[in-house]
């Protein structure tokens, strides 16, 4: 298994939406089981519930 920051950048700008919202914490390529693990945060510091619509505010 192979962790490379490059490759994260790579495959980050073509699976996630909106690079800019997430940071890429760690990504893992297993050639032998043809897999991408990624571990990412987002960079939002607010949310709107999907419930009630009122912003919450993330624990930092």
């Amino acid at each position: 298994m192979t962790t490379t920051a490059s490759v994260g950048d790579k495959v980050v700008c073509q699976l996630l939406p909106g690079k800019a919202l997430f940071q890429l914490e760690n990504c893992q390529l297993d050639e032998v089981a043809d897999q991408i693990t990624l571990i990412a945060s987002s960079t939002k510091t607010t949310a709107q519930c999907p419930l009630c619509q009122q912003l919450t505010s993330t624990s930092s």
